[in-house]
């Protein structure tokens, strides 16, 4: 069993409706998030994005982080480091402390991603079960939902007035 990470995606506004991602988006719409499918290589997000601020790795993960101009991070990607495989990304659009906007969004538009999947992080809990149906789990503000390709989780804290601000994406079979 390798180590099964959760990557998570904050989100303060999107570019697309509600409603559209309503009627069109499917979990299996999650084998692409910002740019970057399943199945793509470290090296086609640092051509994408740039060079990482910083760097980590536990065990055979790697982690690339980028961060904003207050040192925050905005995204992170988690990837097999023999093969240089994606598994996994981590946004961050809203700060931490203070629930503050953070640039990503500024950020996103710049490198021309326009991603309609980012809708679901402005959704409400029973939004998004009207859109995915019923998640395999709902404990602590959190709507886990499993499939065979990924693990799709969406915190929906008070602190973000019970609105989806965090998404946690796991690509399997990479």
């Amino acid at each position: 069993m390798g180590i099964r990470l959760f990557i998570v995606l904050f989100v303060g506004s999107v570019f697309i409706s509600n409603a559209t991602a309503q009627t069109t988006l499917k979990l299996s719409d999650f084998t692409e998030l910002i740019g970057i499918k399943k199945g793509e290589k470290i090296a086609n997000v640092k051509a994408k994005y740039g060079s990482p601020s910083s760097t980590s790795k536990l065990g055979n993960t790697g982690f690339d982080y980028y961060d904003n101009n207050s040192g925050d991070h905005m995204m992170s990607f988690s990837y097999d480091v023999q093969s240089g495989i994606v598994n996994g990304i981590n946004l961050h659009s809203v700060s931490l402390i203070g629930n503050v906007d953070n640039g990503f969004y500024d950020y996103i538009k710049l490198k021309k991603i326009n991603d309609p999947r980012l809708a679901t992080l402005k959704m409400k809990p029973e939004e998004l079960i009207q859109l995915f149906g019923q998640p395999v789990s709902s404990e602590y503000s959190t709507y886990e939902y499993d499939t065979n390709e990924l693990t799709l989780s969406f915190y929906c804290y008070d602190v973000y007035k019970g609105v989806c601000r965090e998404l946690s994406l796991f690509w399997k079979n990479y």
